[in-house]
């Protein structure tokens, strides 16, 4: 919902409203504040090397502040690569501390956000991280949160 911008701040003590500097600053803040909480679609893809096509992928984020929350729907190719599951796309670079998140559907896993990336690996409960062959020919949903840069 966009917000109603009515300039009403001195900015420079002249005794008048709405000047340039005042009207650069106040956008800044309200461009900020209209974008908390909007989602945006974006498209998983697979970054494991192995080069898979997903028969279906679907993928929205929100973003408040430094935090960004995530969901996301993949459909794996039947595959027998053993190259460890890394989904990539993410619109939003992660920051300094690792992110997580966990399975909502599928094969039971949690997900592990490394630092500065934009893609994520899936994590066993053992805490290994799953091969695109375990995940062969099936449909995960999950769900994450992580730190922007």
């Amino acid at each position: 919902m966009a917000i109603t911008r009515t300039i009403m701040v001195d900015d420079d003590g002249s005794g008048t409203t709405g000047t340039i500097l005042n009207n650069a600053w106040l956008q800044t803040i309200y461009d900020q504040i209209d974008a908390i909480g909007t989602q945006v679609p974006w498209t998983p893809i697979d970054v494991s090397g192995a080069g898979l096509t997903f028969s279906s992928a679907v993928g929205y984020s929100v973003r408040s502040g430094r935090a960004v929350l995530f969901w996301v729907s993949v459909v794996f190719p039947a595959t027998s690569n053993g190259a460890s599951v890394q989904i990539g796309g993410l619109p939003v670079t992660a920051g300094l501390i690792h992110g997580g998140g966990y399975t909502t559907f599928g094969l039971g896993c949690s997900v592990h956000v490394p630092t500065a990336a934009t893609s994520f690996y899936l994590v066993s409960p053992a805490g290994v991280t799953r091969t695109n062959a375990e995940m062969s020919g099936s449909n995960w949903i999950g769900a994450g949160q992580y730190l922007s840069a």
